[in-house]
């Protein structure tokens, strides 16, 4: 997940708290010691409570499968930084689950809705959509990239995955892995689709902060 380092109230440097609450990590920011929510973003003990962070779009995705979407992007070096390996894996993802049986999902957020993706279900589906926030989304796994994807599309917009290229009913075809159209259409350059930001997370940690949000494959 990503988010922009920067409130209302001022610059947020981001750190790791230690703590825990509701299955969820728990942040910290340098400037006044505020803590926060990892999986909604807000503010929630200190002088920043009630204040947000700005979800920027991100993809979640292996290393190999980040190159070919932006071969020329910038590596971010974690030399100095004390890590551990990430616990996801490429098993993980390919059954939409940690070992220890807890389902992922693609959790969405817009104008005081939330919407939760299933892996399990996407990986079944192939290719979804929905609404959230009066805006429709169209979400894809690709099986091959083993990487979820989630873009804003026009309402009445239909898609369809064919031979590697997602195919608009009306016309045009675009790039499933970035979004980008393949040539042009009759009057003008087609349009690249927009990214729609997701958290992926626990479906338990998503559920228990949001009960009354919508999980697809449940309604």
């Amino acid at each position: 997940m990503v988010y922009a380092g920067k409130t209302k109230s001022g610059v947020a440097h981001i750190g790791v708290s230690g703590r825990l609450k509701d299955r969820n990590l728990v942040m910290w920011d340098e400037e006044t010691n505020s803590l926060w929510s990892q999986l909604s973003g807000e503010g929630i003990y200190g002088k920043r409570k009630g204040e947000s962070l700005k979800l920027s779009p991100s993809v979640f995705v292996g290393f190999a499968t980040w190159k070919k979407m932006a071969p020329k992007g910038q590596v971010l070096a974690l030399t100095d930084v004390r890590a551990k390996i990430w616990h996801y894996t490429r098993q993980d993802l390919a059954r939409g689950a940690l070992r220890r049986g807890h389902a992922l999902a693609l959790g969405l957020r817009s104008q005081g809705e939330t919407l939760a993706i299933p892996l399990a279900f996407l990986q079944k589906k192939r290719i979804v959509t929905s609404e959230i926030g009066g805006k429709r989304i169209l979400a894809l796994w690709l099986k091959d990239e083993m990487a979820p994807l989630v873009y804003g599309i026009p309402k009445g917009a239909h898609f369809h995955l064919d031979k590697g290229r997602l195919v608009q009913a009306k016309g045009g075809a675009f790039d499933p892995l970035t979004g980008k159209p393949f040539g042009k259409t009759a009057s003008r350059p087609a349009s690249p689709l927009r990214r729609f930001p997701y958290l992926p997370v626990l479906l338990k940690a998503w559920k228990t902060w949001y009960p009354q949000g919508r999980v697809l494959g449940t309604e």
